[in-house]
């Protein structure tokens, strides 16, 4: 399979939201592990999302470092949030909310209007 086909098949699994025990998380992230190595960048924000449920934050903002490098604005919100939610330092977080925001990532436009 290709990236695409990786990163479909791994979303599949995980949404539309099925019942908990109905996920196989593992094989989700597998399947989004390959999708990022072989260049997708949403995989690399996915990944980066298990990292950062399981506390692995450095992880987290790796992969999350890595997609924003690939122009993944969703990536840029989720740097923010790491900064804000997990580490206390707003003034890092507004610097990439407001990057997210300007590529159209509502989300960081909604933190940065409460940020204020």
């Amino acid at each position: 399979m290709n990236a695409d086909e990786l990163y479909d098949a791994a979303s599949r699994m995980m949404f539309p939201h099925r019942e908990p025990g109905d996920v196989d998380e593992a094989e989700a992230e597998r399947l989004y592990r390959l999708a990022a190595e072989a260049g997708d960048a949403r995989a690399l924000e996915r990944v980066g999302l298990f990292a950062e449920k399981r506390g692995d934050l450095t992880t987290a903002e790796r992969f999350y470092r890595q997609a924003s490098a690939e122009g993944l604005a969703l990536a840029d919100f989720r740097i923010g949030r790491l900064y804000e939610d997990f580490l206390g330092d707003r003034n890092t977080a507004r610097q990439w909310y407001k990057k997210a925001s300007r590529a159209g990532e509502w989300r960081a436009t909604k933190r940065l209007k409460n940020m204020r």
